[in-house]
């Protein structure tokens, strides 16, 4: 059988070699009756050739043709026809279509590596503007040509503009690469694979003159599966001793169900109380996607589950993590609102607290713990409740007056400000400018707000090269550098009080007020280098917790509060360590009422050491889960094979 050659030029080359199965003929007796179905072969091939979407042989002796030239397919000035009218055409001309096309097509062919140098080019001139444009278009026109055969990207990232003081300025915000965290993930989803060959017998209709094998390719989709809900029914032996009479079951209930008397499983409560404290979804709206799956459940009962459960398995994996948490003498701390309809009804007051206490951010050596503990006020008192009269240590906050009040009780503890709380209040001021979208950089500038906020970015850029440094590094980057900027930040801020245009009740005076108020805490947390200069992880802690609790409204009462604050431990804990919290929800609700019945004595004086183990970052926890996910793999199998099973019996 005889192949199609890449690239001819004239219609006689190419009448005895063309390969497909419409227009296949030897002698070249009927070529241009059946040169309409070449034709949109080519066309097709063309168009493959401009979306940079075929594949090119390297072996292509004609590979040097046109290579310094490079191809617009818009000057090239060719009518597209429907198939009728290439019916119609004369012979002649229609003989010269098809070379202009093939020629065409060729040209393409070879010049395909400089077609996507041009695509680069007009995504610079579409996304990049100002002076920027020109240094981008300098730097494509200096880059090397790149070769057909290496895979090339079509990604405006790639290019680097830099100005004049090295920092990108596209104007967009760089999407995030997919880390290989993220890739890792992806493998260890259940993979569903089906063939999708052609039978024999498309084969024969398809491939008249035979056909070769190329290669197997993959086409992956993400699909999901709706909710399978079963009652797992077991079926157990009763046997009676005749010489004793005793009774003795092949299974015991007690040994297999969370819940005496009810339907209740590990799982599916693990399920209910993710997706209710991680994903904030109501309970109500739970139970109503329940019952429409044929599961009568109410309201009363799972609220009543989550709270006795959460007593029972829950609250003292999160007093042990707190427990593990204020043993080291760093932390970051923040706390935001919420409501308790029992707090309102009996004293009046219209909020409470949820107070976060974290590990800090830069802590590598140990793993990270986040405590939520439900408070009745944001006092220095009720803080001073979580971390008890012995602790001794720093603590990353933002400038909430209870903190330094904090460091007058205890005076062992010493208070660290996260100076992006200063910046924020500055950035209120800046917004309250008119006309600052039109104003140019120098203008800009020009404001007091604006050029704080500048100089606090750059020592938030100067922090950031830090950030995986040693300590040792890193404390003599912030003696450096770092404290220097922030010692010049602050006389500069100091330097707007005594303008006679100052004005304190404003909102720049303000933001003055603050940041010279704070400035003694900032500078102390410059010097720790075990503490990040910003409390950025307590704010990303806080998010989910506040969608919780704009669709959550209120808490019935201050008990129930206090159970959400054990559930937000756990799960926080969970995710910070890299876990699943609906797993590690499951696991905790299998084993911990069984442990703390064996461990009665040390839950009786409080003494909870023996739960290290069961915590997220431990081993146990890590094969249960591995555990898991090699049950989803296998979920698949198991499905097809009762599919089978189910036809078989039909």
């Amino acid at each position: 059988m005889n192949e199609c050659k890449k690239g001819q030029k004239t219609v006689e080359e190419t009448k005895p070699n063309h390969n497909c199965s419409s227009c296949q003929n030897g002698n070249g007796s009927d070529y241009f009756g059946d040169a309409v179905d070449r034709i949109a072969c080519l066309e097709v091939r063309g168009t493959e050739a401009e979306t940079g979407f075929v594949d090119f042989s390297e072996d292509d002796p004609d590979s040097s043709i046109h290579a310094d030239v490079l191809i617009d397919p818009k000057t090239y000035e060719i009518t597209m026809l429907t198939r009728e009218q290439l019916r119609k055409m004369p012979k002649g001309q229609l003989a010269d279509y098809t070379a202009q096309m093939q020629i065409c097509y060729a040209d393409l062919h070879h010049n395909y590596a400089l077609l996507v140098e041009r695509n680069r080019k007009d995504n610079v001139l579409k996304y990049v503007s100002g002076s920027d444009k020109i240094k981008a278009l300098n730097a494509a026109r200096n880059r090397q040509t790149v070769s057909s055969t290496e895979k090339e990207s079509t990604d405006i990232r790639d290019y680097e503009v830099n100005s004049a003081d090295g920092k990108s300025n596209f104007g967009r915000k760089s999407m995030p690469k997919r880390g290989p965290d993220q890739h890792k993930k992806w493998e260890q989803m259940p993979v569903y694979e089906e063939d999708a060959d052609f039978t024999q017998e498309q084969k024969d209709r398809l491939f008249a003159c035979g056909y070769r094998f190329v290669r197997k390719e993959s086409i992956e989709e993400l699909h999901t599966v709706p909710s399978h809900m079963y009652i797992y029914r077991r079926t157990v032996y009763v046997y009676q001793d005749l010489k004793s009479g005793r009774v003795v079951r092949s299974l015991y209930a007690k040994d297999v169900k969370l819940l005496s008397g009810s339907l209740l499983s590990a799982d599916v409560l693990a399920c209910i109380a993710s997706d209710y404290y991680m994903f904030c979804v109501p309970v109500d709206r739970q139970v109503k996607k329940l019952n429409s799956e044929y599961c009568p459940l109410t309201s009363n009962e799972v609220y009543k589950w989550l709270r006795d459960f959460g007593k029972s398995s829950i609250r003292p994996i999160a007093q042990r993590m707190l427990e593990l948490l204020l043993s080291r003498k760093n932390l970051q701390s923040d706390e935001t609102y919420f409501k308790s309809i029992e707090e309102m009804l009996h004293t009046g007051r219209k909020y409470c607290y949820f107070w976060l206490v974290r590990s800090s951010e830069l802590d590598t050596q140990n793993p990270p713990i986040a405590a939520i503990r439900f408070v009745r006020s944001r006092s220095a008192e009720e803080l001073a409740k979580i971390l008890g009269e012995d602790y001794d240590g720093m603590i990353e906050c933002d400038g909430w007056g209870a903190y330094p009040a904090l460091a007058r009780m205890l005076l062992e503890v010493q208070i660290a400000c996260c100076l992006t709380h200063v910046r924020h209040y500055f950035s209120i001021a800046f917004k309250s400018v008119p006309g600052t979208s039109k104003m140019t950089e120098q203008e800009l500038m020009a404001i007091p707000a604006y050029k704080l906020i500048t100089e606090i970015g750059k020592i938030f850029h100067e922090e950031a090269l830090l950030k995986n440094c040693s300590r040792e590094e890193r404390l003599e980057g912030r003696k450096n550098k770092v404290m220097k900027m922030a010692v010049a930040l602050f006389e500069h801020i100091e330097a707007y009080m005594s303008d006679p245009k100052y004005d304190p009740k404003s909102l720049f005076g303000k933001a003055v007020t603050y940041a010279m108020n704070r400035k003694p805490y900032v500078l102390a947390g410059i010097l720790n280098p075990d503490l990040p200069i910003h409390n950025s992880a307590c704010e990303r802690n806080f998010i989910s917790k506040s969608i919780f609790r704009n669709g959550s409204k209120a808490f019935s009462t201050n008990e129930n509060a206090a159970v959400a604050g054990d559930y937000f431990t756990v799960a926080t804990t969970c995710q910070e360590n890299g876990g699943n919290a609906k797993i590690y929800f499951q696991f905790l609700f299998e084993n911990i009422p069984a442990l703390m019945q064996k461990h009665a004595e040390d839950v009786e004086s409080q003494d909870f050491s023996f739960l290290d183990e069961y915590m997220p970052w431990g081993e146990k926890y890590k094969t249960y889960e591995a555990h898991k996910a090699e049950e989803a793999r296998n979920f698949f199998a198991r499905m097809q094979k009762e599919t089978q099973v189910c036809a078989y019996a039909g």
